[in-house]
């Protein structure tokens, strides 16, 4: 299991802090966590900064990133200020 937590937005829209689901990827996590949640978006999810363990996915494989049991996944919205 794979445990996902969420910042910002996507926390709200949501309603919750975070989930526990099987995923072997980011963009097949990515594909689940819209399913669970009406109010989040694939096209949020995949504009959102992403997290492994702690790793930006940009600095490992992006989408493609894979995933291992006990994974933690952060999902932060992005943010504008000015």
């Amino acid at each position: 299991m794979v445990t996902v937590r969420y910042f910002g937005p996507t926390r709200l829209l949501s309603k919750r802090s975070g989930v526990r689901v099987e995923a072997g990827s980011i963009v097949e996590l990515l594909e689940i966590l819209a399913a669970l949640d009406q109010g989040v978006t694939l096209a949020a999810l995949r504009n959102s900064l992403i997290f492994v363990n702690g790793d930006s996915i940009h600095n490992l494989k992006g989408f493609r990133t894979k995933l291992a049991d006990g994974d933690e996944v952060q999902i932060f919205s992005p943010m504008g200020g000015g």
